[in-house]
C-alpha cells in the first residue's frame, strides 16, 4: 500500500469515467480525511487497495493542499 497504488487509481479514472462518477459520494464528506476515505475505498474495490493515508500522502506530494472533489479533478485532468 503505497502512494505509487493511488497514483496507479488515478490514472484509471483517467481512463474509465464510470469509475470517476462513483466517487461523487466524497462531495458530502465532512472532511478531507473522510474523503479521502471514500476514494480509498473506492480504489481498493477497484483493485487499488490503499489508505485514506495513502490518499492523503500522494495528494500532498502533487501540490494540493487536501483532498476534495476540485483537488481530485486537479490530479485527474493533470497530464
Amino acid at each position: 500500500m503505497s502512494t505509487q497504488t493511488v497514483m496507479g487509481f488515478i490514472q484509471q479514472l483517467r481512463a474509465n469515467p464510470k469509475l470517476r462518477g462513483q466517487l461523487g459520494g466524497m462531495r458530502k464528506a465532512k472532511n478531507p480525511h473522510a474523503a479521502a476515505e471514500v476514494i480509498a475505498k473506492i480504489a481498493t474495490a477497484a483493485g487499488f487497495p490503499c489508505s485514506a493515508t495513502d490518499v492523503e500522502a500522494y495528494f500532498r506530494s502533487q501540490g494540493s493542499d487536501d483532498v476534495s472533489d476540485q483537488s481530485l479533478n486537479n490530479l485527474v485532468n493533470k497530464q
